[in-house]
C-alpha cells in the first residue's frame, strides 16, 4: 500500500532542505583560512602550531604514536594507533571552524 505525500509535508521538507542550505552557506562564507592549529589533550592545550610554510611531519611528546603533518598551511594526523582510524581519515583541515578529533586520545586540533 503506497501513501502520497500530502502538501504540508512538501513544505516542510522544502523547508529542511532550505535551512541546511543556508547553514552550510553561512559556515563556509564566515569560515577563513586559519594561522594556527591548536592541540589539546583532555581539555589542555598541548601546542600552538602554526600552519604558515611547510612544517613536515612532528610528533608530541605524551601523545603516543600520533603523527602529525603541516603543509601548505594545512594540517593533519598522518598516523595513528587509534583503533577506527576517524581521525586520520579526516584528512587535512585548514579552515577555522574545522576540527579534528580522535576520542580515545581525548585529543582535538582546532584552527584559529
Amino acid at each position: 500500500m503506497h501513501r502520497r505525500i500530502n502538501k504540508k509535508e512538501i513544505i516542510i521538507i522544502i523547508a529542511i532542505i532550505t535551512a541546511s542550505l543556508m547553514s552550510l552557506l553561512v559556515i563556509s562564507l564566515t569560515s577563513r583560512e586559519g594561522k594556527t592549529a591548536v592541540i589539546t589533550v583532555d581539555n589542555k592545550t598541548v601546542t600552538e602550531a602554526s600552519l604558515s610554510g611547510d612544517k613536515g611531519e612532528f610528533t608530541i611528546a605524551g601523545i603516543d604514536d600520533a603523527v602529525f603533518e603541516i603543509s601548505n598551511n594545512k594540517i593533519r594526523i598522518k598516523e595513528n594507533n587509534c583503533p577506527d582510524k576517524i581521525c586520520v581519515n579526516t584528512g587535512w583541515i585548514s579552515k577555522t571552524h574545522e576540527r579534528i578529533i580522535c576520542m580515545p586520545k581525548k585529543l582535538i586540533i582546532e584552527i584559529k
